[in-house]
């Protein structure tokens, strides 16, 4: 797996390069794009026809890959994809059956909400940080009580966007998704959890891509950090640097200004003349190595 970190502005630049290494001397060769969202496909395949041409390229959400990938496996166990109203629904009944010290509210229909929420965060989240909540505190275990029953009830014939993830992996763990060749996460929003295991997964299979835009944010910084999770190697407008160990941008708040450090870089030095050159401005902070 491989990474690059570009300013906004630059990354459809980044995309097409990506696409162009992905084919390789073959135009028509297929390549998988996971985009945010649909709306964000549509644009980007727009943007790419306008500038550069594109044949051969699949835009797709990452939790849409995942279905394609574990739906029919889940679909032949007799299992439906699931909708907030069942979800909704099953909540209900747990707070029926036991609302706990949720009680005075457990009817209200922001109770319902609240708890689907958390219940989608938690399932998406996976098993490790389940368990990390249920160990925190009271609150978090009547949480993961109710989270827990709300499974329980609907699992045998529902499937959610977590169920896709797990199923996915697995299935890719076991072999390579037929057509699937190379794939480009184009500037993915959030990668944790589930997802990141699927797309760690894909890694070990097939070439995988990531196109990241340095934001100065904190939603920025968290992408950031997901690299180091995945293990991949870094790269800036298609410059590797060469790293022996993973990369990891962590945002410092602190009197002078937000700072990004980075570890685990050999040539950190390099890296950081490299972003800021690249993200100069309101776009990036100063970036200093991580004592």
């Amino acid at each position: 797996i491989s990474a690059t970190l570009v300013a906004p502005s630059a990354a459809l630049e980044a995309l097409a390069a990506r696409i162009g290494e992905a084919k390789g001397a073959d135009p028509l060769a297929p390549v998988t794009v996971a985009v945010p969202t649909n709306t964000c496909g549509v644009m980007t395949r727009r943007a790419l026809g306008r500038s550069v041409g594109i044949a051969g390229v699949d835009m797709v959400t990452l939790n849409r890959l995942a279905e394609l990938i574990a739906g029919p496996e889940l679909a032949a166990g007799g299992r439906s994809p699931m909708s907030t109203p069942v979800v909704d629904l099953a909540i209900g009944a747990v707070m029926a059956d036991d609302p706990g010290p949720f009680g005075p509210v457990a009817t209200h229909p922001s109770t319902v909400v609240a708890l689907r929420e958390l219940h989608t965060e938690l399932r998406l989240a996976g098993p490790a940080a389940r368990d990390r909540l249920g160990a925190e505190s009271a609150r978090g275990r009547q949480v993961l009580r109710v989270s827990n029953a709300v499974v329980e009830r609907l699992e045998a014939a529902w499937y959610d966007e977590a169920d896709l993830y797990a199923v996915a992996t697995e299935a890719v763990r076991r072999a390579a998704p037929d057509g699937l060749r190379s794939l480009v996460l184009h500037l993915p929003q959030e990668l944790s959890g589930l997802a990141l295991d699927f797309v760690r997964s894909l890694g070990e299979v097939i070439d995988v891509r990531l196109v990241l835009q340095v934001t100065g944010d904190h939603l920025g910084a968290d992408r950031g950090q997901g690299l180091g999770g995945i293990g991949i190697r870094a790269a800036r407008n298609g410059s590797r640097l060469e790293s022996a160990a993973c990369v990891a941008l962590v945002r410092a708040p602190s009197s002078s200004g937000t700072y990004f450090w980075i570890s685990g870089v050999a040539a950190a030095s390099a890296w950081s003349a490299t972003v800021s050159a690249a993200c100069a401005g309101p776009l990036l902070q100063p970036v200093a190595r991580r004592a």
